[in-house]
């Protein structure tokens, strides 16, 4: 039996406890206040302010209430873009130098990036390269540790050897500290490769493809996410350059493909179809979404695959809105089990232009009213947004918007009938002189949300700004992990069998008065795993898997619910 299985004796039985004691203090201590997050939303805090342009700012969240973000670099002379990246932490402090980290300085162009979570405090990170003779176009990646360490080869590991031009790529974490990456090349069609920790292909060769041939020619990645269970899950797009249809592939840690050799028919309707969101639905399947035009105009779509390839709502997707105007942009929030929320910008109240959502259950019905409820409506025009979790059922939206005067920056959490809770229209993120734009958010771990935006209040030299919004949608507030809240007694929480090698069931002796948030901890804090469960629930089920689907080790985790102002803690012990 492991070690862990038995009560630790001696000193390691102390440190043990210790362990879990400062781990429970930190959970629910009362937190200091933050002072570096700017409360003006004329200013802003700043995150990059180098001389030279910069573009498409992407980010990520870096799991301890900061986040790490990645852009296009124009300080070079000449027309030379870099890649480059910081870290900035919940207090808003900018961790890795006042310019930012370069990720890539090589000669030729570099962009069209793309960028995940590492899960440890750090990210991987792709783009687009030309410093091959030839000018092909091929793509590199990096890993970025937790500390602004690059793990892989100076100026990115090129995974894929050929001549060829290749494009896309779509990545996400694998479970075992590297990455799936789907990509398209001239020849022979949409591969599939992965890098291990090291930056090492782990798929091997399949002549004339360099990793799993997910579909020949013409085709192309739109989307990936990680199965839950070790593997992955693959969009394509096929059929040419018009019209485009929809078809999904998913394969094994070791490259094997599981579903029909050219992928399962997503939607195969008349038109074309595209801006393909996928999120998995924790059971080995997938909930798509997509812009669909199949009819005048464009409408929104979804369909959910089974862990077997099947699909599992009506022929060729549901009609997400289909209310006559033009719909687009959807991006999908995960609730788990093939639930989501969908976001789209919406032009049904011409000249403006408003985002639209709907709450997707599982069966693929729809919880909020036909067609959508409005997340923002009225002028001016909205251009990029970004759909993050808020706490419970809460979802936060955030956008940029232009008009004659200059663009801005604004935000809005709905709960989870849809209504809106920040205001009638928003909470302001930034109103800066001259423009704000390309804007991108990622959840803060709390209930709020953390918001970069690029920033031309320097008329010629476009800087990268960031906020940070509380809860209620106030600025400037600390996003560390959850504000001090009376515990409620462990009493209303057991956990059955514990310890235990299977299964283990959250019982909780009354049922939920509101949706909780359910986050399983390890000993030094980071989280494994969570889930939101719905109002009047009596358990939930740990498998002890990660977020990944990847089994946890053996040893001592803390599961932490908070539902309704109240936090309760239970010790789960997992074994071999």
């Amino acid at each position: 039996m492991p070690p862990l299985a038995r009560r630790p004796a001696g000193p390691a039985r102390w440190q043990l406890t210790l362990t879990l004691a400062a781990l429970l203090a930190v959970m629910l201590a009362p937190l200091p206040a933050a002072a570096d997050w700017s409360a003006d939303s004329t200013i802003g805090t700043p995150v990059c302010l180098a001389s030279g342009d910069l573009l498409d700012p992407l980010m990520v969240s870096d799991g301890a209430g900061g986040f790490i973000v990645m852009w296009t670099d124009f300080r070079k002379p000449g027309f030379d873009p870099d890649i480059y990246c910081t870290r900035v932490n919940a207090s808003g402090d900018t961790l890795w130098g006042s310019g930012g980290l370069v990720v890539c300085d090589a000669p030729g162009l570099q962009l069209r990036s793309t960028i995940i979570a590492d899960g440890q405090g750090g990210a991987f990170m792709a783009w687009m390269d030309l410093r091959t003779s030839g000018g092909s176009q091929g793509y590199y990646v990096q890993h970025i540790a937790a500390n602004g360490v690059r793990r892989w080869a100076a100026n990115g590991t090129r995974p894929v050897s050929g001549l060829n031009s290749q494009f896309g790529p779509k990545i996400c974490r694998d479970t075992t500290g590297g990455i799936f990456l789907a990509f398209a090349s001239g020849s022979p069609g949409t591969q599939l490769q992965r890098l291990d920790s090291l930056g090492v292909k782990r798929l091997g060769s399949f002549p004339p493809a360099e990793g799993p041939l997910l579909r020949s020619n013409p085709s192309a990645p739109l989307a990936i996410t990680a199965d839950g269970f070790g593997g992955a899950i693959v969009a394509l797009g096929y059929g040419g350059s018009t019209p485009v249809d929809i078809a999904a592939q998913r394969a094994t840690t070791t490259g094997a493909l599981l579903w029909a050799a050219s992928g399962v028919t997503v939607c195969a309707a008349t038109g074309s179809q595209g801006g393909v969101e996928l999120v998995a639905d924790g059971l080995g399947g997938a909930t798509l979404a997509w812009d669909d035009g199949r009819a005048s105009g464009g409408d929104i779509y979804a369909q959910r695959i089974s862990a077997a390839g099947s699909a599992m709502w009506a022929a060729d997707g549901v009609a997400v809105c289909n209310v006559g105007s033009i719909e687009s942009g959807v991006q999908l929030r995960t609730l788990g089990d093939g639930a989501a929320i969908a976001v789209w910008r919406d032009y049904r109240h011409l000249p403006a232009t408003s985002l639209y959502a709907q709450r997707i259950a599982g069966d693929g019905s729809f919880d909020w009213a036909s067609n959508g409820l409005p997340v923002s409506s009225g002028t001016p025009a909205i251009e990029g947004f970004s759909v993050v979790p808020g706490e419970a059922d809460d979802t936060i939206v955030s956008w940029n918007t232009t008009s004659s005067s200059g663009g801005d920056v604004f935000a809005q959490k709905i709960d989870g009938a849809g209504a809106r809770q920040w205001g009638d229209y928003a909470a302001t993120v930034c109103r800066g002189p001259l423009d704000q734009t390309e804007s991108a958010a990622v959840a803060d771990g709390a209930g709020g949300v953390l918001v970069s935006f690029r920033d031309a209040r320097v008329s010629g030299n476009p800087n990268l700004y960031a906020q940070h919004l509380g809860p209620d949608g106030s600025l400037g507030s600390s996003p560390v992990a959850v504000p001090w809240i009376e515990p409620v007694s462990r009493a209303w929480l057991r956990v059955a069998p514990n310890p235990s090698r299977g299964p283990q069931e959250l019982r909780f002796d009354r049922p939920l008065a509101a949706a909780a948030h359910i986050e399983v901890l390890d000993v030094l804090g980071r989280r494994r795993g969570s889930r939101t469960v719905a109002a009047g629930a009596l358990s939930w089920r740990w498998d002890g898997r990660d977020d990944l689907g990847a089994r946890v080790a053996s040893g001592v985790y803390l599961v932490r619910v908070a539902t309704a102002g109240h936090v309760a803690i239970a010790r789960v012990v997992r074994l071999d």
